[in-house]
């Protein structure tokens, strides 16, 4: 599940099953949500003790403390191209195309900085 509770949860099984971790990626900003209220809810330093980061760049994540690095994804642009290459198919083109959707790290607080 894609959640804060599932985020919680899991982290409270990796807890208890490698005491020792130093970091966690999570798939969404929504689960790294619940990890770091877990971690926190440890007594875990973050991002001393571990570093954490999400994926969504989310408001949520801006706004905890502290704040959630996390992967953004330009999802407009994205979304732009794919409406553009529906209506070429819908056109009756029909070359296979391939779009690598670009990104960025939004380094913030929960990770260690370089």
């Amino acid at each position: 599940k894609f959640s804060i509770d599932s985020g919680y949860e899991q982290t409270k099984l990796l807890l208890r099953e490698n005491p020792e971790i130093d970091s966690i990626f999570c798939a969404t900003d929504s689960i790294a949500l619940g990890a770091l209220a877990r971690l926190q809810e440890a007594g875990r330093q973050i991002p001393e003790e571990v570093a954490l980061a999400g994926v969504g760049d989310t408001v949520s994540g801006r706004i905890v403390s502290p704040k959630l690095t996390s992967v953004h994804f330009y999802y407009k642009t994205s979304g732009k191209e794919a409406a553009r290459l529906l209506l070429e198919l819908l056109d009756g083109n029909e070359a296979r195309k391939q779009i690598k959707m670009g990104y960025r790290v939004e380094e913030r607080g929960t990770t260690r900085q370089r």
